[in-house]
């Protein structure tokens, strides 16, 4: 057999393998068709569309502008061109590849409503708008062109118009592509959980070997303090991929908030094994050590924490509360100092955690006997949040330096803004109320029943 058929053989074993769906078989087979007649533009056409298939995006790029070079005319071809370049992030060139099969075709939807992804990825908007416009002239009811609209005005920040075309695009087609997961995540970005909860769910009906997806969910969940629901769906998550290490890492804040402690030192190990640059994994651990009174443990713990990049604030928050509960005041001061120094904006951003972050650096300033920057400290607390975490630290430092009418008078105006079933309401209440009866030897006695912890709440 000559190699002419041997490459036509191929090209036949190949279009069989297309047929039956077997990607890589027909990309093999047409590899070697084409090793022998490497012009045949029709093969190597083909060969792209089955590397689209198994989203060898860059490869299947290289194949079809090849055909494109030497076929400009053909339709098909150009629009796979223009697509492709659209998923490589070629966004220029593939609005020139586009503009053409326009050309060829005026009647041509896809080079409308690709061009609008196109544009988008581009960052320009106006432009993007007006081929959803021309595209709407030729079909007004198409749904990818209201998915292409939505995910351009989702990139762009506009979410409510996004979510419209989003919810168009599933009136005009309930099954059209991964609609429902993009509706789901923008719900939850605009805080409207119960929606991303159903969006979710619909989208798990069709997809239910989808993990990422399931973990997402579970995280929506948690947010909507439903931690049953919640667990059941992160652990069908690591049964389709043990590989998620956020999902074993929620996992294991579930279990250290049941008081599971051997249950979360399992799923935060099976989260290390998984990515050793997660945040909030070592932390995880090391808050298991704190419980279990294993301090060198702990601060191992924290220690490789600290070497990871990435942390919330609430868990960085949560990393000088250990810091400081294993009495090391330096390194809170050390973690904490950038903070409150308006060097982080999200951290201003956000008041309350900012005067926790306050009162977490007096408690370590006490420690050092730096006691005047301590209140310093806390006296910026309140005046942030007079209701807040450093009503009852400043009472204490100033009971424990004897300014005792000054104590009373701090007492006094929480109490008037706290709510009376509040819990800081009830210790305020039962410090004045003893300020008020015996002032000195009231404050001894509160201060012996505390055992020395007067500056943590």
């Amino acid at each position: 057999m000559t190699p002419w058929n041997d490459a036509e053989e191929n090209a036949q074993l190949a279009h069989a393998a297309l047929e039956r769906g077997e990607w890589d078989a027909a990309i093999e087979h047409f590899d070697q068709a084409l090793s022998v007649d490497p012009d045949r533009l029709a093969w190597r056409f083909e060969k792209g569309v089955a590397l689209d298939a198994v989203q060898r995006f860059d490869d299947a790029v290289q194949e079809f502008e090849q055909v494109f070079e030497r076929v400009s005319d053909d339709l098909d071809v150009t629009l796979r061109l223009g697509v492709g370049l659209i998923r490589t992030g070629q966004a220029k060139r593939a609005i020139q590849v586009l503009e053409r099969a326009a050309e060829l075709d005026p009647d041509s939807l896809e080079s409308y409503e690709y061009r609008i992804v196109a544009f988008g990825q581009l960052g320009d908007l106006e432009q993007a708008e007006l081929m959803f416009y021309m595209a709407q002239q030729l079909e007004p009811d198409s749904p990818r062109g209201f998915d292409h609209m939505a995910h351009c005005l989702a990139i762009h920040g506009d979410l409510d118009r996004a979510v419209h075309c989003w919810e168009r695009c599933l009136a005009l087609d309930p099954e059209h592509s991964d609609v429902q997961i993009s509706l789901g995540r923008i719900h939850w970005h605009l805080g409207r959980l119960p929606a991303a909860r159903i969006a979710f769910r619909e989208y798990l009906a069709a997809n239910p070997h989808d993990a990422e997806a399931r973990q997402d969910l579970g995280a929506i969940l948690l947010e909507m303090n439903r931690p049953r629901e919640a667990e059941r769906e992160l652990r069908r998550a690591v049964l389709e991929d043990a590989g998620l290490g956020a999902v074993w890492l929620m996992l294991g804040e579930l279990a250290f908030r049941r008081g599971d402690l051997d249950e979360a030192q399992t799923h935060y190990t099976h989260a290390r094994d998984a990515d050793t640059t997660l945040p909030a994994v070592a932390l995880g651990l090391a808050r298991v050590a704190v419980e279990r009174e294993d301090r060198e443990e702990a601060r191992r713990w924290l220690q490789l924490e600290l070497a990871v990049e990435g942390q919330t604030i609430e868990q960085t928050l949560e990393m000088a509360r250990l810091l400081d509960e294993l009495g090391l005041p330096h390194a809170v001061l050390e973690m904490l100092t950038p903070l409150v120094s308006g060097q982080d904006d999200l951290l201003m951003d956000t008041p309350s955690a900012f005067c926790r972050a306050l009162v977490l650096r007096a408690g370590a300033l006490v420690e050092l006997d730096e006691v005047e920057a301590a209140e310093r400290e806390l006296r910026l607390a309140r005046r942030l949040d007079p209701t807040g975490p450093a009503v009852l630290p400043l009472m204490r430092l100033l009971l424990e330096t004897e300014r005792w009418s000054r104590a009373l008078v701090v007492a006094q105006s929480a109490l008037r803004r706290v709510e009376a079933d509040d819990a800081v309401h009830t210790e305020v209440q039962a410090l004045a109320d003893a300020l008020e009866a015996g002032w000195r030897q009231a404050w001894r006695e509160h201060r012996r029943a505390k055992r020395g912890a007067w500056l943590r709440r």
